[in-house]
């Protein structure tokens, strides 16, 4: 009998050894000790479900949407016995400021609610001018995180159900924070980084929308329903992975929270003026019509001593130029220097959209995301270039003041400037059109209030 009883309790050993460590794969108790014994179990399944064969990303895509394992379902069900003792955990993938912004709203509203376990894990961001990363902004603004720029995170040790990536490319990522390594160990939540759209140019929707983040995602959260066809055509993912609950970048614009993005030297000598942003694109051969009509806008407002000029040109439009041999970057930088110009090469726009009065633009996501300013919009277009998307362009070219030439440029240009804006009531009809909750933001709490109805 002796005998009998020590084996079972060596037996039962052998089984809580097993729970709490096989070999050399911990189940979370370094990170986030677990709250109950069905947590500890749970995690042991779950997390150990795509670990234990080698990893194959085709294979694992097609288990994930296409069917669902029966420790899923005990893994749900669970869940709803024990809301709020066993929360979903969501890791949030920040590899530079305006990435982070790209989800913040979601963040602050999963923050919130006890059912979610947040963890922010600072990436990297490997870009034309080297390596960024998002470690001074997180400390700069209190909000805790791991160092994935500097060590290799055990995600193993969260045990996290859902990832969040802000870009979808995977180039600019370590490879250890792409798709194929992720989904070891969760699904993934994609969100756009800006209004997403495309154009009439097929190569450059692929590029756009056909990433492995877009293509391997759980859900993609766009601005709107209207963009699932693009999304199925040139990333091959159905309708039902496609959400459209807004975009949680433009929650910041509806927060009415002040920007200290200007230097106040810049900000003493625009007071009073009438105020430009000027954001040209950097597709020189598509949707840039900087080459174009820089020039002339610089000279609008040197005639016009009442207006100050906001430079924000995309961040690779002064790459293009110089690989193009179109401009050196003496040039670039000395042609919107002097008086009433202010070149901004940040990555908060928030203080500039704020400060102005005017937007002046190319086609870019800088379209829509100006919007909760509710301030008129000159809208650059090209007809030899790539044009706009169907899900867009009608809002766009009906909603917008058009110009297509210098001499439109500048009558749209004075209008404005003498508080013309005949088109504001339907610019702003047509601007919610584009993006759910463009106006009034709300896309962060609308997607943590989807991920808890899903997965809880």
């Amino acid at each position: 009998m002796g005998k009998i009883f020590n084996r079972a309790i060596s037996l039962l050993k052998k089984l809580i050894s097993l729970f709490i460590k096989f070999d050399t794969y911990d189940i979370g108790t370094s990170y986030d000790p677990p709250a109950s014994f069905a947590d500890k179990l749970i995690r042991y399944f779950y997390a150990r479900l795509y670990q234990k064969e080698s990893f194959d990303l085709r294979k694992q895509i097609l288990k994930q949407y296409f069917g669902a394992s029966l420790l899923f379902h005990v893994k749900r069900a669970i869940r709803k016995l024990k809301l709020g003792q066993i929360p979903i955990r969501i890791v949030f993938i920040a590899q530079e400021p305006y990435t982070w912004r790209v989800m913040e709203s979601l963040y602050r509203a999963c923050l919130t609610d006890q059912i979610f376990k947040t963890y922010v894990v600072n990436s990297e961001f490997l870009w034309q001018k080297g390596r960024d990363d998002c470690s001074a902004f997180l400390a700069k603004n209190n909000i805790e995180y791991l160092d994935g720029f500097n060590h290799k995170i055990r995600f193993d040790l969260l045990n996290p159900d859902i990832f969040v990536l802000g870009s979808p490319y995977d180039v600019y990522r370590p490879d250890h924070h792409n798709p194929a390594s992720l989904l070891r160990y969760a699904k993934i939540v994609y969100i756009p980084y800006g209004i997403d759209f495309g154009t009439k140019v097929e190569r450059e929707n692929k590029y756009w929308f056909g990433n492995d983040t877009q293509k391997n995602a759980w859900r993609i959260f766009s601005r709107s329903n209207k963009t699932r066809y693009i999304y199925k055509k040139y990333c091959g993912v159905s309708s039902r992975r496609i959400v459209g609950a807004g975009l949680p970048i433009l929650d910041q614009y509806a927060s009415g929270a002040s920007s200290s993005v200007l230097p106040e030297a810049i900000q003493s000598a625009s007071a009073g003026k009438f105020k430009i942003l000027y954001t040209p694109h950097h597709t020189v051969d598509g949707w840039s019509t900087f080459l174009r009509y820089g020039a002339h806008i610089r000279e609008l407002v040197e005639k016009n001593k009442d207006c100050f000029l906001f430079f924000r040109p995309h961040p690779s439009l002064i790459v293009r130029l110089i690989i193009d041999n179109l401009m050196s970057e003496n040039d670039f930088y000395n042609f919107f220097s002097g008086e009433r110009c202010y070149l901004y090469e940040g990555d908060d726009y928030y203080g500039l959209f704020q400060r102005s009065d005017m937007l002046i633009s190319d086609a870019s996501s800088i379209l829509g995301e100006y919007a909760p300013a509710r301030k008129p919009i000159i809208y650059l277009y090209r007809e030899d270039g790539w044009d706009l998307d169907d899900s867009i362009r009608d809002d766009i070219l009906k909603g917008y003041y058009v110009a297509s030439s210098e001499d439109q440029i500048t009558a749209f240009f004075l209008q404005l400037k003498n508080g013309d804006d005949p088109m504001k009531s339907e610019r702003e009809r047509r601007q919610e059109n584009i993006c759910k909750g463009i106006l009034n933001g709300g896309a962060g709490k609308r997607i943590a209030r989807y991920l808890r109805n899903t997965l809880a």
